[in-house]
C-alpha cells in the first residue's frame, strides 16, 4: 500500500504541460516561414535577381549578410558588456545625424565609383585623364573637410547641413547636364561644387553626433559611426550596379565619329 501511495504521489507531482495548443501554434508558424522561405528562394529571388542584374549567389551572400548583421545587433543589445553599445542609437540627437553622415559616406563612395566608369564610356577619356579630372574633387573634398571644422565651431550644425545640402543639390543637376558632348572642364565644375556640399554635411553632421552623447558613450557612438559607415557603404557599392543597369546603355564615344548629344549621366540619380 506505502508502495503504491508513493507512485501516485511521485506521478501526481509530476509536471504536466497543460497548453499543447502552444505547441501546434509553434508548428503552423514553423511551417508558414518555411513555405515562405521556399516561396522567395524559387519565386521571387531569380526574377529580382534578373531585374538588378546580380547573380543567385550573390543575392543569397547579401541576404546572408543581412541576418548575421541583425543577429549581431541583436547579440548587443542583449549581453551585459556589449562591443558596441548600440543603446546609443536610441538617443536621438545622435541617431539622426548618424544616419544622415551613413548616407552621405554611401553617396561618396558611389559617386567615386560610378564618376571614372562615366567618363570613360560617356565622354570617351582614357582612364588616367579620368583619374585627373576627379583630382580636383577631391583635393577640393579634403580642403573643406578641414574647414568644415572651425565653420561648426562658430555657426554651429544646422546652418553647416542647411547650406551643404544647398551646393549638393546644385552639383548634382549639374551632373544630371552632362552629356556626351560636355566638355571636360563641366565635368570638373560639377565634381567640385558636389565635393564642397558633401563635407558641409558630413563633418558637421558627425560633430553634432558625437556632441549629442554623453561622455560615456563617446567611444560607443565614435565606432558605431565606423561600423555604419563602412556596412552601408559596401552594400552602396554593390547596389549601385545593379539600379544602373536599369539605366539602358548607350554605345561608347568613338573619335571617329561623333555621338549624339543625347544626355548619358541619367545614372547621376542613383548617387
Amino acid at each position: 500500500m506505502s508502495q503504491t501511495a508513493s507512485t501516485q504521489q511521485s506521478q501526481h507531482d509530476q509536471p504536466r504541460f497543460e497548453h499543447p495548443h502552444k505547441v501546434m501554434l509553434g508548428l503552423y508558424i514553423g511551417a508558414f516561414l518555411g513555405m515562405l522561405s521556399e516561396t522567395s528562394m524559387n519565386i521571387a529571388l531569380p526574377d529580382l535577381c534578373g531585374a538588378f542584374n546580380i547573380t543567385t549567389g550573390t543575392a543569397q551572400w547579401m541576404v546572408v549578410g543581412i541576418v548575421v548583421v541583425a543577429f549581431y545587433a541583436y547579440r548587443q543589445l542583449h549581453i551585459e558588456h556589449p562591443v558596441l553599445e548600440l543603446r546609443a542609437l536610441g538617443i536621438a540627437t545622435f541617431r539622426v545625424p548618424a544616419l544622415m553622415v551613413t548616407c552621405l559616406f554611401a553617396c561618396t563612395l558611389a559617386l567615386m565609383f560610378l564618376a571614372p566608369q562615366e567618363l570613360q564610356r560617356g565622354l570617351g577619356l582614357d582612364s588616367s585623364t579620368a583619374g585627373m579630372l576627379m583630382l580636383a574633387g577631391g583635393v577640393v573634398n579634403a580642403i573643406f573637410s578641414f574647414a568644415t571644422g572651425r565653420m561648426y565651431d562658430r555657426v554651429g550644425a544646422r546652418p553647416m547641413v542647411r547650406c551643404g545640402a544647398m551646393v549638393a543639390v546644385i552639383g548634382s543637376l549639374l551632373f544630371l547636364a552632362i552629356g556626351v558632348t560636355t566638355a571636360p572642364a563641366f565635368f570638373v565644375l560639377a565634381h567640385v561644387v558636389f565635393m564642397i556640399g558633401i563635407p558641409l554635411m558630413q563633418q558637421s553632421a558627425q560633430s553634432a553626433a558625437l556632441k549629442g552623447l554623453p561622455r560615456e558613450l563617446a567611444a560607443d557612438g565614435s565606432a558605431i559611426l565606423n561600423t555604419m559607415q563602412q556596412v552601408c557603404g559596401a552594400i552602396a557599392l554593390r547596389w549601385l550596379p545593379a539600379c544602373s543597369a536599369w539605366v539602358p546603355a548607350l554605345p561608347r564615344r568613338r573619335a571617329s565619329s561623333p555621338a549624339p548629344g543625347t544626355a548619358t549621366c541619367s545614372a547621376w540619380c542613383w548617387s
